[in-house]
């Protein structure tokens, strides 16, 4: 496993090369390069963009992340499941707000009820995205798509040190109801298999069923 600073990769569908070259052109840095252009070009218009919306949010992740640090230290002896759950749904509600990936709005409850609405668990996202929310998965498309999700996102429970998010046996508390061990609240479960509680297994069964084509 290699770790960065903002990245690690844990799978071998996908180069460390990628990652670590400065070259020009099919590169991690090459697209970085010419994302940071557009959303240049966005800005000068004073549309906003991820980077934007990631300036605005930027001091209340690093309060929300700070805290959630407190809970899941390695030295915590009880931990706080329900506190530690609220703290991350709340960290993943805001990362996917700034990246555009949460659900758009929710219409307002029918006048005249105090019943909440109905959440479905296919829901209208952002540019004509369909997101379609399974538990701790995520699939991401796009109206009319017929093939596989191209984008999958895995809501998983944090973790103390960082080379337990892909560990085989990581060393975390226990999420929820799901096995000891686990690093998922919920458990994933992809076509016929079992359902998988560790985010390791989901992030691979994500990948080889996604990209395996249909029947």
């Amino acid at each position: 496993m290699t770790v960065s600073e903002a990245l690690i990769v844990g799978e071998g569908w996908i180069s460390e090369h990628y990652f670590t070259t400065d070259a020009t052109s099919q590169s991690f840095t090459a697209k970085v390069t010419e994302r940071r252009k557009l959303w240049d070009a966005e800005s000068a218009e004073y549309r906003p963009t991820p980077r934007s919306r990631f300036t605005e949010k930027r001091q209340e992740l690093e309060v929300a992340f700070g805290g959630l640090g407190e809970l899941i230290a390695p030295d915590v002896k009880r931990r706080n499941l329900p506190a530690i759950r609220q703290r991350a749904g709340a960290i993943h509600d805001l990362v996917l707000t700034v990246l555009e990936l949460g659900p758009a709005d929710l219409p307002d409850p029918a006048s005249g009820t105090d019943a909440p609405p109905v959440v479905p668990r296919v829901r209208p996202g952002h540019h004509g995205l369909l997101l379609d929310c399974d538990g701790a998965l995520i699939r991401v498309s796009q109206a009319g798509m017929t093939d596989r999700a191209p984008l999958a996102i895995i809501l998983a429970a944090p973790c103390a040190e960082l080379e337990d998010v892909l560990a085989k046996t990581p060393q975390t508390f226990d999420a929820g109801d799901a096995p000891a061990g686990s690093t998922l609240w919920e458990p994933v479960r992809l076509e016929e298999d079992a359902p998988m509680s560790r985010l390791r297994r989901a992030n691979q069964k994500c990948h080889s069923c996604f990209q395996r084509p249909r029947r």
